[in-house]
């Protein structure tokens, strides 16, 4: 498989849709309504994505459930040991498949750039 996507299993959705539950209860009691906004469009995909409907997380949307996986795996309430550890590896391949994808556009449309020069 392509290493720019992930196919999720029902137990890493879940994760996935618990943490960013909490995230956007945070951003709302916070104040931040844009980023709360944004936070439940990703969670009607994860929702839909559970129910076994195809859906795709576009780059800031990997950002977004990542962050919010790390964060509840650092605060761990509710969690057992394995889901923590669970959460803390599902943040980092969502953001591993970022680059991957970020990769694939620059040598695609910049063939002979150098990484890190505008």
């Amino acid at each position: 498989m392509d290493d720019r996507y992930m196919v999720f299993d029902k137990n890493q959705l879940s994760l996935m849709l618990v943490a960013l539950v909490e995230k956007t209860a945070l951003l709302r009691l916070a104040g931040e309504r844009l980023q709360a906004e944004r936070h439940r469009i990703t969670l009607n995909t994860l929702a839909d994505m559970s129910r076994n409907k195809s859906g795709y997380l576009d780059e800031e949307q990997l950002i977004q459930v990542a962050d919010a996986l790390e964060e509840a795996a650092r605060q761990r309430r509710g969690l057992g040991q394995q889901d923590a550890h669970h959460m803390e590896w599902l943040g980092g391949r969502l953001l591993e498949i970022k680059a991957a994808r970020e990769k694939a556009i620059r040598e695609k449309y910049f063939p002979n750039s150098k990484e890190g020069v505008a």
